[in-house]
């Protein structure tokens, strides 16, 4: 309840900064659903889950600016605590334990492995990575003989995607501290069966 009643906070700030309307009120946060907010006489946003997006246009500038202002709880910071730590050169990754555990996977073959996100940012949301990491810590650091390789996930990937998300779905790479890159063993995301906003 504490931090439904801080979103609302937080999302009150950002009419303002958006719509420069003053909010008249903010209603009071229950234990059931949370209720859809009435911002002012003028102006009434609501969301969408089936949609997946505000349906006004302030509302849609508003979307956007509450996407770009806040990303996934601490993994700005995880992905600072690692390059910090100089994670792109070390010799194992949270990946390796992955690896090794034998899992269910979503996908195998000799070259890699999908399997979902233990930290989900959508209904469908599946990591693809090599078996080998062999320096491939980041895209931005790829090596030329390491184009076969970087194919083969974009085309996993995009198979995973086509198959669990038909109505579309988004590939994503991280790369560096200020791409959100927590773990240096390259690995493509797939995410879907929502619909995507922009920016990210």
């Amino acid at each position: 309840r504490a931090m439904q009643a801080r979103g609302l906070r937080r999302l009150s700030a950002l009419v303002r900064a958006v719509s420069g309307s003053p909010v008249k009120s903010v209603p009071s946060v229950s234990s059931s659903a949370l209720p859809v907010p009435r911002l002012s006489s003028e102006l009434s946003v609501s969301f969408s889950p089936a949609a997946g997006a505000w349906d006004t246009a302030v509302g849609a500038r508003l979307y956007s600016a509450q996407a770009c202002a806040s990303p996934p709880d601490g993994e700005v910071e995880r992905a600072a605590a690692a390059a910090q730590a100089g994670e792109d050169t070390a010799p194992r990754t949270v990946f390796d334990r992955v690896l090794a555990s034998n899992q269910d996977w979503v996908h195998q073959d000799d070259l890699c492995v999908a399997f979902n996100d233990i930290n989900p940012q959508a209904p469908v949301h599946i990591l693809v990575i090599p078996r080998d990491r062999d320096g491939l810590t980041q895209m931005s650091k790829a090596r030329q003989d390491q184009a076969g390789i970087l194919g083969h996930l974009m085309m996993v990937a995009s198979r995973l995607g086509a198959s669990k998300c038909p109505q579309g779905f988004r590939i994503v790479v991280n790369d560096g501290k200020e791409g959100a890159q927590s773990v240096y063993h390259l690995h493509v995301h797939v995410l879907g069966g929502r619909q995507m906003g922009w920016p990210p």
